[in-house]
């Protein structure tokens, strides 16, 4: 089974309010993901495999193919990608309608 294309890293208590709305967005929009905690209170966001991944070491961390993001800006681009690709998947379905048939 392939992975989903998100990866949310979060806080382990799940209070950072910027990893919650990453969290929700991606709930919202449908958008598969993978999701690991990362426990703060004991650093964990020190650990070398935590930051190969992330390189403020902070919460949220979502990483998407090539591309990672972290802390506070990721909730916005989040929704700024999910509309983009709602945008390209209407304008594809409204190209499919207007082909002729075969």
């Amino acid at each position: 089974m392939a992975h989903p294309p998100f990866h949310l890293y979060t806080d382990a208590q799940f209070a950072s309010p910027y990893a919650m709305s990453v969290f929700v967005t991606l709930r919202e929009k449908r958008l598969p993901f993978d999701l690991s905690t990362v426990d703060l209170a004991n650093k964990a966001n020190y650990a070398t495999d935590y930051a190969a991944r992330s390189l403020t070491r902070r919460v949220p961390t979502l990483i998407h193919e090539d591309l990672m993001l972290n802390g506070d800006p990721v909730p916005h681009k989040l929704k700024e990608y999910a509309t983009q690709q709602w945008q390209r998947a209407s304008v594809q379905q409204w190209a499919q309608l207007e082909r002729p048939p075969l």
